[in-house]
């Protein structure tokens, strides 16, 4: 339960500083420690981290490639024995056994292709970027133009994964290394933005402390050096990517997904509904995610969604970043839509695609660019814009994402950065990548 106080510190119940333990010491072990009265990060750490980037963050990884002892080159002994034991106990977490039922919310992903894209995009995406601790998280890079695109990738790359037939289960798909990576790049995160293990931070500065930012310094060289530098209020924010952040940002793509497409029209029966929300869950206990915080049914799903919108959404934060991942995020896309009509599709889809809390936090209500936000409803092409949804969302699905059924099915699995070295795979045939194919038996 979360708490605000006029003028005051906002309180938090335990949950906000709980993170996820397992990557939290995996990452400390691979980047080693960083001494407390350092306020820039130690050349080791950084090359450790560049190391664990390229050759596994960044690296393209199968299914059969888990099951097999990595080596990452050039990092120490202890780094990658941490890898191997966080890799070998997180892709042993239970899934479902009703494959017909991850067929099923697999099927009605796919059948959606080019409307699911722009719900992604501007629904899923827009969604998540508004929960406070995401967008101050995100804004601690500095550089939200050029990461834009690099997120919507990722993000695109995540969902294909677990969404390819036999994600989790065939062994030439990318379903758990899919997971595995971002999961360990939040430990990352909370690793740089805390300067150091997360836990020890916590126990230092407690939980109304904060990491002070660092200024007077040369320009950062890097994202990972602006994240270092910027600092953490853990009284405004809890910990970075927290337990109660973590099931809400699994919602915007499990819920937020399944409410965008009735807004292209498309209603899923209470079956398919129901299964496509095992589908996530079962991606979320890969991600680190309690089974008990992810919901199972629409109407678990519906006052969970309900009350983080609340209590989180809706909470004004002091030099709100939010507006400016929308501006960044329509900038992006008009990019790429030509014309003065169809440049205004972005803004309208998130007004289609988000709750109004969203719209309010995202700086919708006041207008982008300058218009007012009463001008967009009343203009006429705004009005024919907004009645054709179904239309626009499978023109932005295909234009900016390539999510047409048959380019869909191309990149599942695939990852659009490659490592610049190959990590090694004890005991694999291959560690170059395979071909894809579709068993549309497996989970």
């Amino acid at each position: 339960m979360t708490k605000s106080k006029p003028g005051g510190p906002r309180q938090f119940g335990p949950e906000r500083y709980e993170t996820d333990k397992l990557a939290d010491d995996t990452i400390a072990r691979i980047l080693g420690p960083w001494p407390a009265d350092s306020p820039e990060p130690p050349p080791a750490v950084m090359g450790n981290l560049s190391l664990l980037g390229r050759h596994f963050l960044a690296a393209d990884l199968r299914n059969r490639d888990m099951h097999h002892r990595l080596a990452v080159p050039g990092l120490h002994d202890e780094g990658n024995e941490a890898l191997n034991d966080f890799v070998s106990t997180a892709s042993k977490l239970p899934f479902t056994k009703d494959k017909h039922r991850m067929k099923m919310a697999r099927n009605l992903f796919w059948s959606n292709g080019p409307a699911n894209g722009a719900v992604l995009l501007f629904g899923s995406f827009t969604e998540s970027n508004a929960f406070p601790s995401v967008a101050v998280l995100l804004n601690a890079s500095k550089r939200l133009e050029k990461l834009t695109p690099v997120r919507v990738r990722q993000t695109t790359d995540y969902v294909t994964a677990i969404m390819a037939d036999g994600g989790f289960t065939d062994p030439n798909q990318n379903g758990i290394p899919g997971i595995l990576k971002p999961r360990l790049g939040h430990a990352v995160a909370r690793y740089l933005v805390g300067r150091g293990p997360i836990d020890e931070v916590m126990a230092r500065v407690g939980p109304q402390g904060r990491v002070p930012p660092v200024t007077g310094q040369p320009p950062a060289k890097n994202q990972y050096e602006e994240m270092a530098r910027a600092g953490w209020d853990f009284a405004e924010n809890g910990a970075p990517c927290n337990l109660v952040e973590m099931p809400y940002v699994s919602m915007c793509f499990s819920k937020v997904g399944l409410d965008g497409m009735g807004k292209f029209n498309v209603y899923p029966s209470r079956e398919q509904q129901l299964a496509y929300y095992e589908l996530f869950a079962n991606a979320g206990q890969m991600m680190g995610i309690r089974r008990s915080l992810l919901p199972s049914t629409p109407e678990q799903a519906h006052a969970m969604f309900a009350k983080a919108q609340a209590e989180d959404v809706a909470h004004k934060i002091p030099n709100d970043p939010r507006p400016g991942l929308t501006r960044a995020l329509v900038d992006w896309a008009k990019s790429g839509l030509h014309g003065p009509i169809l440049s205004r599709l972005p803004e309208l889809l998130i007004r289609r695609l988000c709750t109004p809390e969203t719209q309010e936090a995202m700086g919708l209500r006041r207008g982008l660019g300058g218009l007012p936000a009463r001008t967009l409803k009343t203009m006429v092409p705004a009005q024919v814009l907004l009645n054709r949804a179904e239309a626009m969302g499978h023109k932005v699905g295909r234009d900016l994402l390539g999510l047409n059924i048959e380019q869909m099915r191309a990149r599942e699995g695939r990852l659009d950065v490659r490592a610049e070295t190959p990590l090694v795979v004890t005991g694999s045939s291959s560690p170059t990548p395979a071909h894809v194919h579709h068993h549309h038996d497996h989970g």
